[in-house]
């Protein structure tokens, strides 16, 4: 049985140095990361299919296939209002850094998804094809960089 987890060391740090918005987009992209790798690996759901989900899509899936300890489930919606909330809405950006209230309650929600990411993980037999599969996947996510027009 292969093991894989991520690590929360990066989110930790920069929470503790009130770094709230790395600490959002840090988080963001592991838990993005792990639940697509729950299903990838132990659904062996096809890349093609879930490369376009958004967080709430992955979210329901583990939740619907039963991958993921419940107990986390109000913890993840809570981390997808806020990170939503901090993609899309500018104002509440500007006022991350100046409002206890809301360094409070962002740290409280960042802190149960370093738990969640700290106790979930994803195990599958071995399986030479699937691995493939994932790095073809990660090499092609990769290209997409590369095809951005910035100048170098």
């Amino acid at each position: 049985m292969i093991t894989r987890q991520y690590l929360t060391k990066e989110i930790g740090e920069y929470l503790a140095k009130d770094k709230l918005a790395l600490s959002i987009l840090r988080a963001s992209a592991d838990v993005e990361a792990c639940l697509f790798d729950k299903l990838f690996f132990e659904l062996k759901i096809n890349t093609k299919l879930m490369e376009k989900w958004t967080l709430g899509t992955l979210i329901n899936w583990n939740i619907k296939q039963n991958l993921i300890d419940m107990k986390y489930e109000k913890a993840l919606r809570d981390f997808q209002k806020l990170r939503n909330l901090f993609v899309h809405d500018r104002s509440f950006q500007l006022t991350l850094d100046s409002n206890s209230k809301y360094k409070k309650r962002i740290k409280s929600i960042i802190n149960q998804i370093i738990d969640f990411l700290d106790n979930t993980l994803i195990q599958y037999e071995p399986d030479g094809e699937l691995e493939t599969n994932y790095a073809d996947y990660l090499d092609k996510t990769r290209a997409k960089f590369e095809k951005l027009s910035v100048p170098e």
